[in-house]
């Protein structure tokens, strides 16, 4: 017998998705280079990371977000390592007693149907607070790589 879910439409099943999915909402996927994300070994094809949305494209089709790092790094110019902004543990209890960095230099980009594929029960970890999802914002609308057309398209700006 087939179930709710089989009975759906890829695309109604993406709509569905993409309608209880809120800006803000903290997830835990296996992302891969094609959502930015590089593997930490030759070997690997993808890499746990925890990720922010920050809005949806105006088609419904993808989702744009931000990733949480451990730490900064060190390697990157002074200018990038500000726009990493600081999430402290003690307000998030998913991040495992450790601080971590929103990373606002850049808006990376999951398409609903892949979201869909890699969702899981416990992906979804956590909300971000109104006032560091403000700050984030203001943080990414401040990194010289994000356009105004992507602010635009995610729905930061209008």
């Amino acid at each position: 017998m087939a179930s709710f879910s089989d009975l759906l439409s890829e695309t109604t099943k993406g709509k569905l998705i993409a309608n209880t999915i809120k800006v803000g909402s903290v997830y835990r996927m296996k992302l891969t280079p094609t959502e930015g994300v590089i593997p930490k070994t030759i070997e690997d094809t993808s890499r746990n990371k925890y990720f922010v949305v920050v809005g949806f494209d105006k088609e419904g089709n993808a989702i744009g977000f931000v990733l949480i790092n451990t730490n900064i790094n060190p390697n990157l110019t002074e200018e990038v390592k500000l726009l990493h902004y600081p999430i402290l543990h003690k307000n998030y209890p998913f991040l495992a007693n450790q601080n971590r960095f929103v990373d606002c230099n850049e808006i990376k980009r999951i398409t609903i149907e892949k979201f869909n594929n890699l969702l899981g029960l416990n992906s979804e970890v956590g909300q971000i607070t109104d006032e560091d999802l403000s700050y984030i914002f203001r943080t990414i609308k401040e990194s010289p790589t994000v356009t105004t057309k992507e602010l635009l398209k995610y729905g930061i700006i209008i």
